[in-house]
């Protein structure tokens, strides 16, 4: 299996706002929706990075513990289990 593209990144922040920020102001991506608690941001390529407003008294350890990747492969039906 060999990775093409992350088409979709999820990212929980217990900073949601400046996390927003710092993809539209900084980095340049373009906001294709945006609600209270999740903002969807894009990249030229089309590729999508959403940001989710994390909260952390939710979370067992009291950390943020998950990054969610969508991505396109080549390979093998199923090679999804190997990651």
């Amino acid at each position: 299996m060999r990775v093409l593209r992350l088409c979709w990144l999820g990212i929980p922040t217990s900073e949601y706002q400046p996390m927003v920020e710092l993809l539209r102001d900084v980095m340049g991506l373009a906001v294709e929706f945006a609600e209270p608690t999740t903002t969807e941001l894009s990249l030229p390529s089309g590729d999508r990075v959403q940001v989710f407003a994390a909260n952390l008294s939710q979370s067992r350890s009291g950390r943020l513990e998950w990054v969610v990747p969508g991505r396109r492969t080549t390979g093998r039906q199923g090679s999804y289990k190997k990651l």
